[in-house]
């Protein structure tokens, strides 16, 4: 069975306190879970820890939205590759890149060819 946007939700709570206070705030200010949103946010609060050097909260974001891609039904499948590979790809600096798991980098890769 996949991995639904719900499932993902709970298992980011259980990631790093940062990450339940996000999505306490995603909920708060949405009053429902938006997949593609707090993807996003995801995405900005790992670039965030990169350019702050805080790698241990990075690739636990990175980690998290790799597990996403790689084990997402459809809907949270698409929000990852949408919301977080396609968004900022492409304007992200190489060494960022090279801190992707394994799933997004093989996203990424796919989207270039495409």
């Amino acid at each position: 069975m996949r991995v639904t946007p719900s499932d993902f939700m709970a298992r980011a709570r259980s990631v790093d306190p940062r990450i339940d206070a996000m999505v306490d705030e995603h909920l708060q200010d949405n009053d429902e879970l938006l997949v593609h949103l707090l993807v996003a946010d995801l995405g900005r609060a790992a670039r965030s820890a990169h350019d702050a050097g805080d790698t241990e909260y990075r690739d636990r974001l990175l980690a998290l939205l790799d597990w996403g891609l790689t084990s997402g039904d459809e809907a949270l499948d698409n929000a990852v590759a949408v919301s977080f590979v396609e968004h900022s790809a492409w304007t992200e600096p190489k060494d960022y890149l090279a801190a992707w798991p394994p799933g997004l980098s093989a996203e990424l890769l796919r989207q270039d060819r495409a």
